[in-house]
């Protein structure tokens, strides 16, 4: 592999992968930190190189074979290699020139096979460490770190540095540029065994992340509808920790400076990764408050929890056998109890309770919507409570926004005509609806809304590309204010014991919250949100003692 130009040494050598990383190369197969791997790797003439990698040999040529050739090299190495070395004269002054010959990837894997060689005993301590020396004083491929972007050098370079520099991040594979809301430069990877990406918000720590991790930042979304770094945001410098590098172990990070707001990537059990949004409350919820209501008859309390889910795709579809998945589901015993609670304490008739779809006046179902509705009757016959639940696909590619809605609906005279008065209350007090039978009527209808009504299309909801983040708003709206009710006006304290939360001035309030959320929450983690936003609710309309309710 040595031969002598004007009596210089002029390494000729090639490095060969036994197996490609590509599944598509010569013998591929294995994913790229096996390929890269020492055991992977076969010292061989350009010759031969080109003869064992071209697809008319390949039946000649097998892994078997290539692995025997390295077998009988690494068995000869020990007896010769010294002496081949010694005819060089100077060996620290012509090294460098001779590897940066030989070797055209990185210094990293030199660096890496110095370290198997010396591992398994072929040679020294002493000369290992004359090979990293000569390794180190390499001049660098590629744009220097930072180069690209005037003014990120030196918080590329920290973090670069800090991370393990060269030997274990590689060189760099490409200039620094401008991605999103902030900076980025790809690395060839080193000893970490993966492509590495330097990447900074500005004003922030730089951080250097993993490939796989930047690959799946860049994927997530929709690139004509919003997606990548600009909507996810880059990972938190503070996430590599001391050592400012977020390797393949870490299974959840913090993302920052996206469009789609705070959240983290998470590593899925079944691989790959999904942006989750950071769960957030808010006091903009109103987009959700009137859809759906101008063909219903009224009533006097209407608790409602919209989700809206930012599917994209433009083939979404409810289809029949959809419908079928959705009638199943509701067609279960827990699927009413949404609406069957509130008769428990209340006069109604003791009937079962079924969702029905609904008229075509009501409600569409079809393949863009599915609308049902429950009643439970008071003991006059009238509708008493009443529960309807929605499904509405996006109108369009730019909506993005699957509806997800559930909705009762109560009338306290048809639940005890008659029912004498208490004071200047046209509700008697056993009636009213309380604070755990709210925690509990927006628990129930999150899972209704978050997990049934998918069901309409699609049976593997985790499976659907989303750009963004779900968002729920939950209402308790008085539908018999003094500016709606007609002839029947009942302030909301009327027909809600909020007793828990203290006391407020205002005569007249609506409780509503907008929540930005993961669809995937566990039972537990629901009741917390759903706990923490009654409070939000209550303090946004003045109640003095929300925040010390317990209940």
């Amino acid at each position: 592999m040595i031969v002598m130009e004007h009596d210089r040494p002029v390494f000729v050598g090639e490095i060969a992968l036994i197996v490609s990383s590509s599944p598509a190369g010569p013998r591929g197969g294995l994913p790229l930190r096996a390929g890269n791997d020492f055991s992977n790797l076969l010292l061989l003439c350009a010759r031969h190189h080109k003869i064992i990698d071209d697809p008319a040999t390949a039946e000649r040529y097998t892994v078997e074979v290539l692995r025997s050739w390295k077998y009988e090299q690494e068995q000869q190495i020990e007896a010769s290699a010294l002496g081949q070395l010694d005819q060089f004269g100077d060996l620290r002054a012509q090294l460098p020139g001779l590897l940066v010959q030989s070797f055209q990837v990185t210094t990293s894997e030199l660096s890496a096979a110095v370290d198997r060689v010396e591992e398994v005993g072929l040679i020294a301590h002493e000369s290992a460490k004359l090979l990293r020396d000569a390794v180190d004083r390499i001049p660098e491929r590629g744009p220097r770190i930072g180069e690209g972007i005037p003014g990120i050098e030196p918080a590329f370079q920290l973090a670069y540095d800090t991370a393990g520099g060269v030997t274990f991040l590689g060189p760099t594979a490409s200039l620094a540029y401008e991605d999103g809301p902030g900076y980025v430069q790809h690395l060839r990877g080193g000893s970490c065994g993966d492509a590495a990406v330097l990447c900074a918000l500005p004003g922030s720590y730089a951080v250097a992340v993993t490939g796989e991790l930047w690959a799946a930042i860049c994927q997530q979304g929709h690139p004509s509808l919003g997606g990548g770094p600009s909507a996810v945001g880059f990972p938190a410098a503070r996430a590599g920790g001391a050592r400012r590098y977020i390797g393949p172990e870490v299974s959840e990070i913090e993302t920052l400076g996206g469009t789609w707001g705070p959240g983290r990537m998470v590593r899925r059990a079944s691989g790959g990764w999904r942006w989750r949004p950071e769960t957030r409350l808010d006091s903009n919820a109103h987009r959700d408050r009137n859809i759906w209501t101008a063909g219903a008859d009224k009533m006097d309390l209407r608790l409602r929890f919209a989700a809206r889910i930012p599917w994209l795709g433009n083939e979404l579809r409810i289809r029949s056998a959809g419908r079928r998945r959705l009638d199943a589901e509701l067609a279960q015993p827990w699927a009413t109890e949404v609406v069957r609670a509130f008769g428990h304490s209340r006069p109604t008739i003791g009937e079962t309770v079924r969702w029905t779809k609904t008229s075509e006046l009501d409600g569409r179902n079809d393949s863009w919507g599915a609308a049902y509705r429950c009643a439970l009757r008071g003991p006059g016959g009238r509708p008493a409570i009443v529960g309807r639940v929605l499904a509405q696909l996006p109108g369009g590619p730019q909506d993005g926004s699957f509806l997800s809605l559930v909705d009762v609906r109560l009338d306290f005279d048809a639940m005890w005509p008659g029912a004498a008065r208490v004071g200047d209350s046209p509700v008697p007090p056993e009636l009213r609806v309380t604070v755990p039978e709210l925690a509990a009527f927006f628990s129930r209808a999150w899972g209704l809304a978050m997990t049934t009504l998918p069901q309409a299309v699609t049976g593997t909801p985790d499976d659907l590309t989303t750009a963004g983040a779900s968002r729920v708003e939950m209402y308790v709206v008085n539908e018999r204010s003094p500016n709606t009710g007609g002839d029947r006006i009942l302030q909301t304290g009327d027909m809600l014991d909020l007793s828990p939360f203290g006391s407020t001035t205002r005569n007249h309030y609506e409780l509503a919250a907008g929540i930005t959320v993961a669809m995937d929450q566990a039972e537990p983690q629901i009741y917390t949100i759903v706990r923490s936003a009654l409070v939000w609710m209550a303090e946004d309309c003045g109640f003095t003692d929300a925040n010390l309710a317990d209940w």
